[in-house]
Order: C-alpha cells, then sequence, then structure tokens
C-alpha cells in the first residue's frame, strides 16, 4: 500500500494560536477558501509522494541520519502571501523571518539524503511558509488579495520535524505522525 507521505516541522501550539487568530482575520474578508484546521498546520520541509511502509522505513533512519546535529530554530511571523501571486491567488501563506539559513541547511541536507535513496525533491528554492488557506476547487477563478502584516513581532521555536503520512478525504487531508525527530536542544 503506498502512504502520501511528507516531512514537516512541527509548529509550537503558542505559533499555532497566532496562526489560527491571522486566518480568523483573513476570513472575514476573503471568502471562496478552505482554510486549514489548526492541526494540520505545519512548516514544509519535503514533499515525499506515495511511499511504501518500507520506503519510509528507509526515509525515517535517513532523517533520523540527517537531523541529528542541528538545534532548534527560532522564526518569527511575517507577512502574508500568495502562490502563484496575490492577483490570482490560489493558495494564501505566512512568511516566516528568523534563522532561515538554518532552515534552509536543514531542507538542503535532508533533501540530500532523500535524493541518495531515489526520492524526487523539488528543485525549486525553499521559500519557508505556512499554508494558511487554499481557494475551493468550485471557485475555479483564483481573487485578488492584499497584503497582511499580523501585529506583533514574537518569536517561536521549532524544534521538532515529523515525517508525516497523509490520507486525503472530503473534508480535507487527514495527516498522522510516522516517526518524530527532536533538534538537538529538544533531547533529553
Amino acid at each position: 500500500m503506498l502512504l502520501r507521505s511528507f516531512l514537516a516541522f512541527v509548529l509550537p501550539d503558542e505559533l499555532l494560536e497566532y496562526i489560527v487568530g491571522i486566518q480568523e482575520q483573513l476570513r472575514r474578508h476573503y471568502s471562496g477558501f478552505r482554510w486549514v484546521a489548526r492541526e494540520n498546520l505545519h512548516l514544509t520541509v519535503h514533499f515525499l509522494g506515495n511511499k511504501t511502509a518500507e520506503q519510509l522505513e528507509e526515509i525515517a533512519v535517513l532523517c533520523s541520519l540527517a537531523l541529528a546535529d542541528f538545534k532548534a530554530v527560532q522564526v518569527l511571523p511575517g507577512k502574508t502571501g500568495a502562490f502563484p501571486d496575490r492577483h490570482n491567488a490560489r493558495v494564501l501563506w505566512l512568511s516566516l523571518l528568523g534563522d532561515l539559513d538554518e532552515l534552509r541547511r536543514i531542507h538542503r541536507q535532508t533533501g540530500a539524503a532523500l535524493r541518495g535513496i531515489g526520492c524526487q525533491i523539488d528543485g525549486r528554492p525553499f521559500v519557508p511558509h505556512i499554508t494558511l488557506a487554499r481557494r475551493r476547487e468550485t471557485d475555479r477563478q483564483g481573487g485578488e488579495v492584499a497584503e497582511y502584516v499580523p501585529a506583533g513581532n514574537r518569536s517561536f521555536m521549532l524544534n521538532e520535524i515529523n515525517l508525516y503520512t497523509s490520507r486525503l478525504t472530503p473534508a480535507g487531508p487527514m495527516y498522522s505522525i510516522y516517526r518524530n525527530f527532536l533538534l538537538k536542544n529538544n533531547r533529553n
């Protein structure tokens, strides 16, 4: 059986609450979007596609080794953006500020390890962001969205990465943790 899978940072509860507040503000202005549920908010490192349980085991071992020397990463919420652009928004997201170089290093190192076992890794530049909402399929035309800069400049520590599996349902995706990786300063 094939399992959709991805590698992503776990967001701390305080950051999740902050993001939900941003979603509530944006929801008042933008209809036609399906908002990501609190329990599904994350920072994707790599989308891995469909994998067998055996492949996921190999991926878990490689990620454990690749992440062994990394420490928690400090981030700050940035401004909102849209894919493909603000004039034809299909996806709304929140940018991150802070130690982006370290996030990119984690992305590069895990990507290199995963490519080594034949995983297809997206070659586009890594743009750390948290997806807030996606345009509903019934609303084929993307709409224009304004930039939103949330108030506050509190930083948050990202100290966990999960290897997730995902099952698509009519109500939205259901994520399950396949393996958890604690970054160095969060280990006992």
